[in-house]
């Protein structure tokens, strides 16, 4: 199962993502078990395996829907519970033995969405990764994300800059060490943020990073089994301070049942740390333990098509809230909190330099619809 470095930092008045790897629906479908060169095109590690006679080029559209019955809007003329519409572009080719590749993903307007007041958006982003066989793979990226709440106009953004670095190395008996390594600095902007700018006073920046590694065990048979492990930290300048750490470590192996059916499972297990110092008397600490398994399979049709799906569940194992104000701490633990995701789609594959991938993604028992997705790859 490849990691998947992805910063996602959540602020009351900007949403700042970055991830260092596109992603496939097949990859998406199965959790990870499963990929293509849709996956790997973008990805600082395994740029080599993409299939390039000329160059590699695909286009992904992605609709997000919630329910009706999540919000209600208060901007006249907008329904309750609209989601955010994505489009992801990318290309990719050699030049004299430099692997180059670009990739675009962002709403490119405006966009209506409403995570709880009425809200529009903007986020763009332009990644670029350059691979040799000596170097690895090195990534940047640049974005912004802009927000706006109705009725009260408030309004915020942020600036992205980003990079990244991988490279395999090969080990004895066959395995392959796949490190990876991400770093994320966002400048935030709040002109117009209105009456929060006196809750957010002295919110400059954020600064994130995380390090990981894939450690591809070599068992045959047809099997794959995959180690990973990862930690991710993001510092919030906001208040005195706010830091969030978060380790994770999985196991998943995938077999290739026959020429057409393949199957996998997963399982791993989150921990996480976050320490807010509000004031120098008031600190906030929170640590949460997850555990997560998921399972997925890929199965080709006698015909230009195929079917996949997963599903993953999660379970909040323990949490531990901790106030210390002053002198004086309080804590409260809380026990249980289970999630369920599953994921099913397909591909068209007409001719072997064209597929059209497609998928629907839901998350039981929440006020989510769904996510659909529609994707195009091609290469010549």
């Amino acid at each position: 199962m490849k990691t998947r470095i992805c910063l996602a930092l959540a602020l009351p008045a900007l949403l700042a993502a970055l991830p260092l790897a596109a992603q496939s629906r097949l990859n998406g479908n199965t959790f990870g078990l499963f990929g293509n060169d849709a996956d790997n095109f973008m990805d600082p590690n395994d740029y080599g395996t993409v299939d390039i006679p000329e160059f590699f080029s695909t286009i992904q559209y992605d609709a997000d829907f919630q329910s009706a019955y999540h919000t209600t809007s208060t901007t006249p003329g907008k329904p309750g519970g609209m989601g955010e519409d994505i489009l992801s572009a990318g290309y990719a080719r050699y030049f004299n033995g430099t692997y180059l590749g670009l990739s675009f993903e962002g709403n490119l307007y405006e966009q209506y969405w409403s995570p709880g007041p009425d809200a529009y958006t903007i986020y763009d982003s332009l990644t670029a990764l350059i691979g040799t066989e000596s170097i690895g793979g090195i990534i940047v990226n640049v974005g912004y994300e802009y927000n706006k709440q109705q009725p009260s106009g408030v309004s915020a953004g942020g600036l992205i800059l980003g990079g990244g670095w991988g490279k395999n190395f090969p080990l004895a008996n066959g395995m392959l060490l796949k490190p990876e390594v991400g770093l994320v600095y966002s400048k935030v902007d709040l002109a117009g943020l209105g009456s929060m700018a006196a809750a957010l006073a002295g919110f400059d920046y954020i600064l994130a990073g995380a390090v990981g590694a894939d450690l591809e065990l070599n068992s045959g048979k047809g099997a794959a089994p995959t180690v990973s492990l990862n930690y991710t930290f993001a510092y919030f300048d906001v208040f005195d301070s706010a830091l969030l750490n978060l380790l994770s470590a999985s196991y998943s192996n995938t077999y290739d049942l026959n020429d057409r059916f393949s199957a996998g499972f997963g399982f791993g297990l989150d921990i996480g740390f976050s320490t807010i110092k509000v004031s120098s008397t008031l600190k906030q600490s929170t640590t949460v333990i997850a555990p997560n398994a998921l399972a997925g399979f890929t199965y080709k049709f006698n015909s230009p098509f195929s079917v996949n799906a997963g599903i993953k569940a999660s379970y909040d194992l323990f949490t531990l809230n901790n106030t210390k104000t002053g002198g004086t701490s309080t804590s409260n633990t809380t026990i249980g909190g289970f999630n369920v995701q599953t994921s099913a789609g397909g591909s068209f594959q007409p001719h072997e330099s064209l597929a059209i991938d497609f998928s629907y993604a839901t998350t039981p028992y929440t006020a989510d619809m769904g996510n659909l997705t529609l994707g195009v790859r091609f290469k010549k």
